[in-house]
């Protein structure tokens, strides 16, 4: 591991944002960590980048605490692309940008420009990089972020959103890329784009009011609420299904309302009843194949995971 966290404690005011969070992170994973709006995420990364001091609990960095690491030797281990259009400048050109945050990594002129070669192929952004910034598409700016954040080639990469302004080819093509790069370098990202997660991530943390729901791998998660699901697809144009089915409600696509029921909790006469009483129409009935977007939206409706 990588990280580890012990007990780790963080408050604005009197507000508990992190509340005694123990976990770790496997080296060369892709570490997922997701959580609804106020879940914590953010505040969690910038206290593994020590832009944030917790204030209880230990976080230790390669088996070191990381209070006793001094900036210079911990920052070239570690880089972050928290708002990709924020970390670069708009007015300078590609290859500016990428000189200009290399020589402030320490990096010599030769190594950056073998590096920048290298990489604006990887990314696809070679035939731009003479292109100043602001003429860049929000994607391609979070690709050069991502390409800054490589110069120093860190243990560790935090990704916030690195597929946000993406199309589906550029995206497609991103998730290739970092799981390349994660067989030599940790990724710790979060990202509200389920179909990434199901594509990228090993770990996942999941979050909810500062509490850890879920520290394991996608696969376990999965199993860990799969338990004999049933998935119950009903007609309802009038989008009543919500009101009625409460907690076991999961979505509406277009006229069709998707509720998911524990197998031991279902009784079919009596949905079937609750069903023919409002009008409504049963589509289709089978055991339910969970994936994350799903469990996700379960999410601080039941937090029995």
């Amino acid at each position: 591991m990588i990280y580890k966290c012990e007990n780790i404690v963080k408050k604005y005011d009197k507000k508990i944002v992190l509340n005694k969070l123990s976990f770790s992170i496997t080296q060369n994973k892709v570490t997922c960590i997701l959580g609804h709006n106020g879940s914590g995420k953010t505040t969690l990364i910038k206290s593994l980048l020590s832009l944030l001091l917790i204030d209880e609990g230990e976080i230790f960095f390669e088996g070191k605490n990381l209070k006793k690491y001094k900036e210079k030797d911990y920052y070239p281990k570690v880089s972050a692309v928290l708002e990709g259009n924020r970390n670069i400048y708009w007015y300078q050109t590609a290859l500016e940008n990428i000189y200009f945050f290399g020589y402030l990594k320490g990096l010599k002129k030769d190594d950056i420009k073998n590096k920048a070669d290298r990489l604006l192929r990887v990314f696809d952004l070679y035939e731009q990089r003479n292109q100043k910034v602001s003429q860049y598409s929000r994607g391609m700016q979070q690709k050069l972020a991502i390409i800054i954040s490589l110069l120093n080639d860190p243990l560790v990469l935090f990704l916030d959103e690195p597929t946000l302004g993406l199309d589906v080819v550029s995206k497609h093509n991103m998730i290739k890329i970092l799981k390349e790069i994660s067989k030599s370098t940790t990724i710790v990202l979060t990202t509200h784009q389920m179909d990434v997660v199901e594509k990228l991530a090993q770990n996942i943390i999941l979050l909810d009011h500062g509490n850890i729901l879920f520290d394991g791998d996608i696969k376990q998660l999965k199993d860990k609420e799969k338990k004999d699901s049933l998935r119950m697809e009903v007609y309802d144009p009038k989008r009543i299904t919500a009101e009625i089915f409460k907690q076991n409600f999961i979505k509406q696509e277009g006229s069709i309302s998707l509720i998911d029921f524990k197998r031991d909790n279902f009784d079919f006469n009596e949905v079937d009843n609750t069903l023919r009483e409002n009008g409504l129409e049963l589509i289709n009935l089978k055991l339910k194949d969970n994936n994350i977007e799903d469990i996700f939206l379960k999410q601080g409706e039941n937090n029995d995971f």
